[in-house]
């Protein structure tokens, strides 16, 4: 059996979801691994600037997706760092906390199981992609500046 199993393309493509998104993804990850040394490098991310909670929640990364929620409104509401530079921080650094749960995964599956059609199974239901979620923390999000609008126009009466 293959030990790393994290590097078979079966794997990954089940895990992905989106076959259009496989050539990339594949390119990335094996950015993060350097004869199997794990290492951060640059690699952008549109739907992670763009997105970044919603696009984590989307792949399934939710606990990641929410911290990355809360952080998004502290970091704004105590240091006051600009929206922008946060997005493009998550732009670059996403797609290695993607990597890092598809590794964590596989490293699972490949403990739990040893047949490769079923660990192909397993990494389909474990990964591709959350849309409901994805548009959960769309609108969540979208609510915050009609709650900021509302907060304001609620003190300008008082």
């Amino acid at each position: 059996m293959e030990r790393n199993l994290y590097k078979n393309p079966e794997i990954l493509k089940a895990y992905i979801g989106t076959p259009s998104k496989f050539s990339w993804y594949e390119k990335v990850f094996d950015s993060y691994d350097v004869n199997g040394v794990e290492k951060f490098s640059f690699n952008w991310s549109w739907w992670a600037f763009l997105g970044g909670p919603a696009y984590l929640a989307y792949r399934k990364c939710y606990l990641m997706a929410v911290l990355t929620w809360c952080l998004t409104g502290f970091l704004q509401e105590f240091f006051l760092i600009p929206m922008f530079i946060y997005c493009v921080i998550l732009g670059f650094t996403t797609p290695f906390l993607i990597f890092k749960k598809y590794k964590k995964i596989v490293k699972e599956i490949e403990t739990k199981e040893s047949d490769f059609t079923i660990q192909v199974e397993m990494a389909k239901e474990l990964g591709g992609v959350n849309i409901f979620v994805r548009n959960l923390f769309i609108f969540l999000c979208s609510l915050y500046p009609l709650v900021i609008l509302w907060l304001i126009i609620g003190n300008l009466t008082l």
